[in-house]
């Protein structure tokens, strides 16, 4: 089972859809889409990660349009390939 570093992970997201978002609002949406899935634990497995995601994405979609959400969501799995091996 692969797990990542729970606070490494939403901050990383929190910090690539911030300049779209907001900082303010990048975190609020991140933390409480991780706490309506249940996600409190000191660690995310890769699974998690990708329905967290999926949560995260279906919210973009509304602010920045299926585009745009596509490619920050990308971005996303970039940043956390590299950061935190997810």
């Amino acid at each position: 089972m692969v797990e990542s570093n729970r606070g490494a992970v939403l901050e990383a997201i929190i910090e690539v859809i911030a300049p779209y978002l907001g900082q303010g609002m990048a975190r609020s949406a991140v933390t409480a889409h991780a706490q309506n899935l249940g996600f409190d634990g000191a660690h995310l497995r890769a699974d998690q990660i990708e329905i967290l995601m999926t949560k995260i994405g279906a919210g973009l979609n509304i602010f920045v349009g299926r585009e745009k959400s596509a490619t920050i969501l990308a971005e996303v799995k970039q940043v956390l390939a590299g950061a935190v091996g997810a």
